[in-house]
């Protein structure tokens, strides 16, 4: 049996800490959902262009996202010891090792965007290049946002990047409407317009978090760039921290890519439908992950001052909360689908196969919330290697080869890829929650 906390002061704690990444995260979602909003009245080719051509970014994205977990989690454990230097240190190696890997990875995929998208349909292709090629732009500074957000996060002031994300992605959807319909003198770019629109709203979110790091009085305390703070042993414990992480998520996030192509090999309807879902799916991925922070930052910290009881409660509660937030929407999807669906596009085929996938979704929406929220809790203890084997080996070996048999093979379509993404969801949540309740994780140090 789990010993479900009943201390009202933690709950009100992990809301505390949840609540300014769950906002901001969530106007990230209503940005991107307002990008794929204007991108559908170009039309389905325009949604699903955009869509796999962003699901390519996604990939690089989202696997190097983990120096930002990385960061989190020895800055957390830090700063339970007291030790405020080694934060700001932390914080300024995870700075310039994001910076170096965003002009890396910035030059080899703008040279090899031609390959990198190539769908059948000729029209999606072109749509498709044009965006990644401008949405790259943006790849160094979303690195170095990273490894300030991860700063931020692990000393526990996560209200610092919700500032600075919900300015910058308000002024994302200015910029999209400006870049894509050719409003306010700015030349008319289509889905391209999308794309530039996003990057220049990420170099905003950069300039505005750097200058809020510069001068905040309370940052000088942790020394962040102080001269010679680049230290090669952190980066060596990010690296160890970080780089299953990034493996996970690099293997995860291509399988998604792939998940796609699968639909995409269905038909165009079924890539526009696939596309549409995974973007609605973003407000309640947003919560979990809120909490999953919570959840990481908290453990973490009570890790740090030798405290491993409180941080499993700590956990516990970010759970109950999430699995609340989550299953809420999980209702919201089932009963509403097809209204959801017609806001984003106007075709008949790809509402009614939408409206069918978000109850789908809908059922496991608890299932999701205790796979997220636990697997950020166990790599913020130290267990990066044992979440990502799990993770990529349930990805690749059941929902990739479950999602071509009964989508293409059996012929059930996009309801059968999405069948095995519920597989995929469960199966998770269910090892991580063994793993997690085993409690071998508080042995590991950092």
């Amino acid at each position: 049996m789990i010993n479900w906390p009943r201390d009202k002061k933690l709950y009100r704690e992990v809301l505390q800490l949840a609540y300014p990444i769950i906002f901001s995260m969530l106007s990230v979602t209503i940005m991107a959902n307002v990008d794929i909003i204007m991108v559908g009245r170009l039309g389905k080719e325009a949604v699903a262009a955009a869509g796999l051509a962003s699901w390519v970014f996604l990939v690089v994205y989202l696997t190097f996202k983990a120096l930002e977990t990385g960061t989190q989690a020895i800055v957390a454990r830090r700063f339970g010891e007291k030790q405020f230097e080694q934060c700001g240190q932390t914080c300024c190696t995870a700075i310039a090792l994001g910076v170096i890997l965003g002009i890396t990875f910035f030059a080899l995929m703008y040279n090899f965007t031609p390959r990198l998208i190539s769908p059948q349909n000729a029209t999606v292709r072109t749509l498709g290049i044009g965006y990644l090629q401008y949405r790259l732009i943006g790849l160094p500074f979303s690195m170095l946002v990273f490894g300030l957000n991860g700063f931020y996060y692990g000393i526990g002031k996560p209200k610092v990047p919700m500032v600075c994300m919900v300015i910058a992605n308000a002024a994302n959807v200015l910029f999209n409407y400006m870049l894509i319909f050719g409003k306010f003198g700015a030349p008319r770019m289509g889905v391209a317009g999308a794309a530039l629109g996003s990057s220049l709203a990420v170099i905003l979110m950069a300039l505005l978090i750097i200058t809020y790091t510069l001068t905040a009085h309370y940052t000088r305390q942790y020394k962040i760039f102080r001269k010679g703070n680049v230290d090669i042993g952190i980066i060596k414990a990010l690296v160890k921290l970080s780089a299953p992480m990034a493996i996970q998520g690099f293997f995860v996030h291509l399988g998604f890519l792939i998940f796609l192509y699968i639909n995409e090999a269905i038909g165009v309807e079924a890539l526009a439908t696939s596309n549409i879902v995974l973007e609605i799916l973003m407000f309640s991925f947003m919560p979990a992950i809120g909490f999953g922070v919570a959840a990481a930052t908290l453990l973490g910290q009570r890790m740090g001052a030798g405290e491993p009881r409180q941080a499993e409660q700590a956990t516990w509660a970010s759970l109950v909360l999430g699995c609340v937030c989550m299953g809420t929407l999980g209702i919201v999807y089932i009963l509403f689908g097809r209204l959801i669906m017609q806001a984003y596009i106007s075709d008949p085929a790809v509402i009614h196969s939408g409206a069918l996938v978000l109850k789908i979704v809908g059922a496991v929406q608890i299932f999701d919330a205790c796979g997220i929220i636990l697997s950020k809790a166990l790599q913020s203890a130290g267990l990066t290697r044992f979440v990502m084997l799990v993770e990529v080996v349930i990805n690749w070996v059941i929902f990739l080869p479950s999602a071509y048999v009964l989508g293409v093979l059996l012929k059930l379509n996009v309801l059968g890829t999405w069948l095995a993404l519920l597989i995929y969801i469960v199966l998770f949540a269910s090892v991580m929650l063994i793993k997690f309740r085993r409690g071998d994780w508080k042995r590991v140090k950092i």
